[in-house]
């Protein structure tokens, strides 16, 4: 059964992380291990939502390949629109323990908050179709 209220408090604590994000946006502020983690956070509770959503109970790893599966084939044109995401898996991980590699290519920071805010738009509307 679909869980409205459950997938309406993940959203809530998505827009606070998103409201992190963009205040994130100067990286002589923020490392990008930060930011990184915020996206990651932020899309995992996104998809999570979407899971409430579709029925399903989400499944706890915060790897993000792992929340899209979940959400099966009917949704394989949001991994398809959101891939990118996927990336940012690392930053609930490794990455997230790990200090600044000054190798490490920038994140684009504009392209991920991008991500963030289409994918919390579709789960908004999916919520809404629910209510």
């Amino acid at each position: 059964m679909s869980d409205p209220k459950q997938a309406r408090h993940l959203l809530q604590v998505a827009e606070e992380d998103l409201g992190a994000l963009q205040a994130q946006k100067d990286s002589t502020v923020f490392v990008d291990r930060v930011f990184g983690f915020t996206v990651q956070q932020a899309a995992e509770k996104i998809l999570k939502a979407c899971i409430c959503l579709s029925g399903s109970t989400y499944p706890h790893p915060h790897d993000l390949s792992i929340l899209f599966d979940a959400l099966g084939e009917g949704e394989a044109d949001l991994m398809e629109s959101h891939a990118g995401l996927v990336q940012y898996t690392a930053f609930a991980g490794a990455l997230r323990y790990q200090p600044a590699d000054p190798k490490m290519k920038p994140l684009d920071r504009e392209n991920a908050i991008a991500l963030v805010e289409a994918l919390l738009e579709r789960a908004r509307q999916r919520l809404a179709e629910k209510l």
